[in-house]
């Protein structure tokens, strides 16, 4: 079996600081991976607000003192993803041992697509297995999502979901105040994307709603950003949010087609 087979495509953020010439064209295809490419740290900071990566990575020309400075400004951005470096020319030092811990994976002078889609995959794989060894458990508010066991407790009592309302709702939770694209909850959850007249996500969506006990207007609650994705909204305001923004996208469909 091919232990880096992945289920689907991952999304990547590439940092290529302004002025270093990167080998962009070593990049594996693009069918296991989607490329967000930026110049500026401000640009990364802001997209990675709104799209969950699962990737980050950092092209530097060398392993130096302004190379890791690169790596602590990106990793006070607060990501909880997994950064690789691509050292893209030979690193007179040959070692990653100067990112001590800084950094998740570490491909010096690549010379094929296939050694970068390797160390990319590894590292999202190692990444998501000590994620899951840093605790059985994860808890928002009043949910309880338990990983091992694969169940949700509301207020500590269990709630009966099957896998793909378990899988979304474990999604959603880790990914609290982020806009998830639909296309990234489809390939996740189902393997493939979705014919575009498909009602299967927005069903989903709200069977998990009723499920978890979530109101629009609640502290936890699902809301569907239109014509992108959806995002779980923690401790939103009463009364703050208009019903046009929080309204599930079969709604708005269904007025549009009136």
């Amino acid at each position: 079996m091919n232990t880096l087979a992945i289920p689907r495509p991952l999304a990547v953020g590439i940092l290529v600081p302004d002025g270093i010439d990167a080998t962009i064209d070593l990049l594996p295809a693009s069918r296991d991976f989607h490329y967000s490419i930026f110049v500026s740290l401000v640009d990364l900071a802001e997209v990675g607000q709104s799209i969950l990566f699962d990737l980050v990575v950092l092209m530097l020309p060398a392993v130096s003192g302004p190379g890791l400075a690169f790596v602590d400004q990106v990793r006070k951005l607060g990501f909880d993803t997994p950064l690789v470096v691509i050292v893209t020319t030979p690193d007179a030092n040959g070692s990653a041992h100067a990112f001590h811990d800084r950094i998740d994976g570490f491909i010096s002078d690549p010379r094929s697509s296939e050694i970068v889609a390797a160390g990319l995959i590894a590292a999202h794989q190692c990444h998501s297995l000590s994620r899951e060894d840093r605790g059985a458990t994860f808890r928002l508010g009043d949910y309880v999502l338990d990983m091992r066991q694969h169940c949700v407790l509301l207020r500590g009592v269990a709630v009966k979901l099957s896998d793909r309302q378990f899988r979304l709702a474990l999604m959603l939770f880790r990914s609290a105040g982020k806009t998830l694209t639909r296309a990234s909850i489809e390939l996740e959850i189902w393997g493939a994307r979705l014919p575009t007249s498909s009602r299967a996500l927005s069903t989903l969506i709200s069977t998990l709603r009723m499920q978890l006990g979530m109101r629009s207007r609640g502290p936890i609650s699902i809301h569907a950003v239109s014509g992108f994705g959806y995002r779980l909204e923690v401790g939103a305001p009463a009364g703050k949010m208009s019903q046009s923004a929080v309204e599930d996208e079969d709604v708005s469909h269904a007025r549009q087609a009136a």
